[in-house]
């Protein structure tokens, strides 16, 4: 049911905003642009948005423009448009007037570095991180063609879940939602079978354990998995007999013959060890 003059009239009032006439109805006004608090690109979209489903008149847009905006801010046009008054400009002058005071200047191609290395937080939800990188894409300068394959392929390389973002490269959409939608439902069905989501570090990591070979080994590690590996070392450019390592004492054990990294008697521990100084092959 509409509500009535005096229910918007309160309205307005418990939100702090106020009603402007218009000819035959009243227009509740947007809430005052405040510089300090808004960001003038995304005020500015919701007020065109106001004036589109309000109806406002061509010949009041400036004036209900200049209504929407705080004191403080109220002063820039009427300062720069002497001696003209500002109600008396076309919306569109005002609009370039209060662009060039409150938008940020941007750099493309600093924006564009910021965009690209984008990752998602370990705190922060595939929504979320969606919406950033729609905020950050605004300013990249990109045409319209390749603003959205841009946005599918930092989201989906920024995904934190190591495992949904293989595959998800395999994949082909037509849009960041797209992508969106696919990756949450991937999510859900991890969260339900019990699987947690696998960062970037814990792939390295496995790689690394099963890199080492067997747990429990003494010795050699199982040489199994890549037989062009030497075992001292872990490179393949050269045999184990050949190798620098053959007679250096490992950091990890004191035992002679190959590296720390190399090492599998460290019995059921994992330990993560910087590389050896003498490591220089």
């Amino acid at each position: 049911m509409p509500l009535s003059q005096s229910q918007t009239r309160d309205s307005a009032n418990a939100t702090g905003e106020t009603l402007v006439g218009v000819p035959g109805q009243q227009l509740l006004r947007m809430t005052q642009f405040d510089p300090d608090s808004d960001e003038w690109p995304y005020w500015k979209k919701r007020l065109k948005n106001h004036l589109f489903l309000t109806k406002v008149p061509d010949a009041m847009q400036s004036s209900f423009l200049l209504d929407s905006l705080c004191p403080k801010s109220f002063t820039l046009p009427c300062k720069m448009c002497k001696p003209k008054e500002p109600m008396q400009m076309p919306i569109k002058e005002l609009y370039e007037m209060l662009d060039a005071a409150y938008q940020e200047s941007t750099f493309w191609i600093a924006q564009r570095i910021k965009f690209f290395s984008a990752k998602q937080k370990a705190d922060e939800t595939l929504v979320q991180f969606a919406s950033e990188l729609r905020s950050k894409v605004e300013h990249c300068d990109f045409p319209e063609d390749e603003q959205e394959k841009s946005l599918i392929a930092v989201f989906v390389m920024g995904m934190k879940d190591a495992v949904t973002r293989k595959v998800m490269s395999l994949k082909d959409f037509k849009t960041l939602n797209e992508a969106l939608k696919e990756a949450k439902e991937n999510e859900t069905k991890r969260k339900e079978l019990g699987i947690g989501i696998e960062s970037e570090s814990d792939h390295e990591v496995k790689k690394v354990r099963k890199w080492k070979g067997k747990k429990g080994m003494k010795g050699k590690r199982d040489q199994s998995h890549d037989k062009d590996e030497c075992f001292r070392c872990g490179k393949s450019n050269h045999t184990s007999n050949e190798c620098f390592f053959k007679e250096k004492e490992c950091f990890n054990c004191g035992q002679r013959g190959h590296t720390a990294r190399m090492c599998s008697n460290i019995g059921n521990k994992y330990v993560t060890v910087e590389r050896d100084p003498y490591d220089v092959l």
